[in-house]
């Protein structure tokens, strides 16, 4: 077995000095000498390194920082719901083609016109439709005509029965004549009523008033039937579909106002019109229809944010220093009551002045780091010094 003297690298160690001192002494005197004071050497550091003192106890990580603290304040606070999404038409009717196969041979609209009702905006080729028609007119006279001509025939043969000249075979068959007159007459009338109708779809109207968001024909197309030839924004009417979380739904009624933001052009003042009465199941977000005014500047398609602003109500918060953004994450950091700190996620709501609202992630009381926090981390340690700030004039109470 090596003794801990003995250096195991090929070389002679302590111990093997030690055996060999007498001889090595008669040799060369000054190599005992050389081990003694090693010996010596090694002994007081070891005596050092187990001294009376004892072991060095784990004192913990070292107070790095000084920080103040606040808990959640209540304070009134006018809270600002917010959601974004895209401009839409209130109501955007597609405007189409009834008679198929026919040539477009005037378009008088074009997109960003303002119509009226019932306004032409492109005309077919109606010249066939309209000899049609002409061509109908003249059956309806000669129906009209022969229905003159059985009642004229059954009036006398009525005259004729009465007087016994005729028998009243005759007289039946005078009526029958009459009434199948009449059934022909109409059915002319109905010919040509639908006739009338395909000629007057050959001009695409407006249903309504409104703004001409699309135009899709041109001059020469063929259409077909149902073919699509204007879109129209009813009554050039814009909203906001904002997406809200499903929390801050309850807090929001139609009759409401909302500032509208858009880049670009500037804050107009909407309506809240309605609440949709769905939220995603992935989202959990609803959508509140905001009306817009028509001299927004806006346009259908455009990205929007949405303010809500609800009376002033007592909210929890912090300063704005305590709260900092990781990760696109609202953090804030607790220290417990060893001096430790803990990071912990938040949900923040509206800002006023140099405070924010604090949904959810802390409790009452708990002492939040109320400025610094950038320079901390989860797990370090800190000393808490609140000297004078209990005494501040005005400072609101904690919940």
């Amino acid at each position: 077995m090596m003794s801990p003297f003995d250096s195991g690298s090929g070389q002679p160690g302590l111990g093997q000095l030690w055996r060999e001192a007498p001889q090595r002494l008669q040799r060369k005197p000054w190599i005992v000498v050389a081990v003694l004071a090693a010996v010596v050497a090694l002994g007081f550091v070891a005596f050092r390194s187990t001294g009376s003192s004892g072991p060095v106890p784990n004192q913990g990580p070292i107070a790095a920082l000084t920080v103040t603290t606040t808990p959640l304040m209540q304070r009134e606070m006018r809270t600002t719901i917010s959601g974004v999404g895209s401009i839409v038409a209130w109501q955007e009717l597609p405007i189409g083609a009834e008679s198929p196969g026919l040539r477009v041979v005037e378009v008088l609209a074009d997109e960003g016109d303002d119509v009226k009702a019932g306004q032409v905006l492109a005309r077919l080729d109606s010249r066939v439709l309209g000899a049609q028609l002409r061509a109908q007119d003249a059956r309806v006279a000669e129906a009209r005509a022969n229905v003159v001509v059985a009642d004229n025939n059954l009036k006398r043969a009525q005259d004729l029965v009465s007087r016994g000249v005729v028998s009243g075979a005759t007289l039946d068959d005078r009526k029958s004549a009459a009434d199948t007159a009449s059934a022909r007459l109409a059915q002319a009338l109905a010919s040509r009523d639908e006739l009338a109708s395909r000629v007057a779809q050959t001009n695409i109207v407006a249903p309504a008033a409104g703004h001409i968001s699309k135009r899709a024909v041109l001059l020469g197309d063929v259409v077909a039937s149902g073919t699509e030839a204007f879109r129209l924004i009813r009554d050039n009417k814009l909203e906001l579909n904002a997406q809200i979380s499903e929390t801050d739904l309850g807090a929001i009624a139609p009759g409401q106002e909302a500032r509208v933001l858009h880049e670009g052009t500037v804050p107009v003042t909407g309506t809240v019109r309605l609440i949709a009465p769905i939220v995603d199941a992935k989202s959990r977000l609803g959508t509140v229809h905001i009306s817009l005014p028509q001299d927004s500047g806006l346009r259908v398609g455009m990205y929007a944010r949405a303010e809500i602003t609800l009376a002033n109500k007592p909210v929890a918060t912090l300063p704005e220093s305590a709260v900092i953004w990781r990760d696109e994450r609202a953090t804030v950091f607790v220290v417990g009551a060893d001096g430790v700190i803990a990071e912990r996620a938040v949900e923040v709501g509206g800002r006023q002045g140099n405070f924010v609202e604090i949904r959810k992630g802390l409790n009452a009381n708990e002492p939040v780091v109320s400025s610094g926090g950038g320079f901390l981390h989860d797990g370090d340690r800190v000393r808490v010094n609140n000297a004078g700030i209990d005494a501040q004039a005005g400072a609101p109470k904690a919940p």
